[in-house]
């Protein structure tokens, strides 16, 4: 899903500057011919009229850089897209990142729970033998009590190295939680950000349509919250 999303991102953004880019060229095609009308001029506009009427041609330039701002307006919308598609791209690296680092901590809470287990096991039967020998070593051989000591220090060595063991994949457990925070902190703001340069492609297509400047004005603006999040999440501030 994150691939079709970037591939959608790079193709909403040359389909819409080949958009505005046929819609200029048709706009100064029309305007040309709209002069020559306006002017009475019965052959093909261009270096004729450049030529023998530059009032008038001056008047049909002066109409079509009126609308240039339709050229920016589509090779900023591109550079957006690129930028939205490249936003998609981390957000996607660092939301897989997330996942995987949660399957480790998971696996190392699990290794910590086993460890816990035979850890108790091994203190109920050290307990259940020292009763034992408390409550029958005086009818005991001598021997038979060496024995029961060698194997409740034998369960107290395992008890204490389990105990080690835990600590251990303590940490560890707790080093990938706060690895996971981290990267899910960086893809939350990258989330943030998307939404920020999706709403400037969706105000600049907008824009292009209904040819309102302010509409493209405001959707650069709002960039300015993609450049905030999307620092934030590399370098965090707030």
């Amino acid at each position: 899903p994150k691939t079709c999303q970037l591939t959608s991102y790079c193709y909403f953004g040359i389909m819409l500057l080949q958009r505005c880019y046929i819609n200029v060229n048709a706009y100064n095609i029309v305007s040309l011919q709209n002069c020559r009308i306006s002017f009475g001029i019965t052959v093909q506009p261009g270096h004729y009229l450049k030529s023998h009427h530059p009032a008038r041609y001056n008047i049909c330039m002066a109409e079509q850089q009126k609308e240039t701002w339709i050229t920016w307006l589509a090779l900023t919308t591109a550079f957006l897209a690129v930028f939205a598609a490249v936003t998609t791209m981390f957000m996607g690296k660092y939301s897989n990142r997330a996942i995987l680092i949660q399957g480790q901590e998971s696996d190392q809470w699990a290794y910590y729970q086993a460890k816990s287990i035979k850890g108790h096991t091994y203190e109920i039967q050290k307990q259940k033998l020292e009763l034992e020998l408390a409550a029958q070593q005086m009818k005991m051989p001598a021997s038979a009590v060496d024995k029961y000591k060698n194997v409740i220090a034998n369960f107290g060595a395992n008890i204490t190295r389990y105990e080690k063991e835990k600590a251990e994949i303590k940490v560890g457990a707790e080093k990938l939680a706060g690895q996971k925070i981290g990267v899910q902190n960086i893809s939350a703001n990258l989330s943030y950000s998307l939404i920020f340069l999706q709403i400037a492609i969706v105000l600049s297509s907008v824009a292009a349509i209904t040819k309102r400047k302010p509409l493209w004005y405001f959707g650069l603006g709002t960039v300015l919250g993609w450049v905030v999040f999307f620092a934030n999440a590399f370098f965090p501030f707030f």
